[in-house]
């Protein structure tokens, strides 16, 4: 089923996809959740979604902001434990990984995986052949449970 999905991936959604795995990398997390997304989508200013977060002054750094604070709130490193991993899921033949070595692909949490599945929704609702970062920003805004939910809620974009 995500083999579909990566195999569907917008140039622009790859960048964005790579954005959140350096975000997980800098923030030293164990895998990706929506707040590395959310933060890897506001520092992309050549997509779409970039634009909708700016017209909501939702940007890069008040982003960053927003999910240090609600980091240094919880207990650990994580972003939300509730975003841990069930399973390993692979990215079928699209190379996230800043190196080629893909034995070094992060697990990605189970919202981020929700959300690209909806950003796959969305993209064939609006008919388009690739999946977007503005079809992947949808996908994150219709996860309440999620982390990047709680970063648009706190910057009163819900």
């Amino acid at each position: 089923m995500f083999d579909s999905i990566f195999d569907r991936a917008g140039e622009s959604l790859v960048k964005v996809m790579r954005g959140a795995i350096q975000e997980k990398s800098r923030l030293q997390n164990r895998y990706v959740c929506t707040e590395h997304l959310l933060l890897a989508i506001t520092r992309d200013s050549s997509n779409l979604a970039e634009r909708a977060l700016a017209t909501m002054q939702i940007d890069a750094d008040s982003a960053q902001k927003e999910v240090d604070r609600q980091l240094k709130e919880k207990s650990g490193s994580e972003p939300l434990r509730e975003e841990q991993p069930e399973s390993k899921i692979q990215p079928g033949s699209i190379d996230f990984a800043p190196t080629a070595d893909q034995s070094q692909m992060p697990d990605f949490s189970d919202p981020a995986m929700q959300a690209l599945v909806r950003a796959e929704d969305y993209s064939f609702f609006f008919g388009q052949e690739k999946i977007e970062p503005e079809h992947r920003l949808l996908g994150l805004m219709d996860l309440q449970q999620a982390g990047a939910f709680k970063v648009f809620e706190e910057l009163s974009a819900n």
